[in-house]
């Protein structure tokens, strides 16, 4: 995969990562403790599939370079 796939990838996830959370997440509107957000964001699917994407593209990265 070449940088600029890797770079795009992570982009299209990150983005898809932010659509989730600021706009159908119902968790920010309920919770006003970020400490306790985060919490429950660490256990969120969304969030463990854009960490897999974004370890992937630096192993990518780092093959490459």
């Amino acid at each position: 995969m070449s940088p600029e796939q890797v770079m795009s990838l992570k982009d299209e996830a990150e983005d898809m990562a932010a659509h989730v959370c600021d706009k159908l997440c119902r968790h920010p509107r309920e919770i006003t403790e970020q400490e306790e957000l985060d919490a429950v964001c660490k256990g969120c699917p969304v969030d463990v599939y854009v960490k897999r994407v974004l370890d992937t593209g630096a192993e990518e990265q780092g093959e490459g370079g």
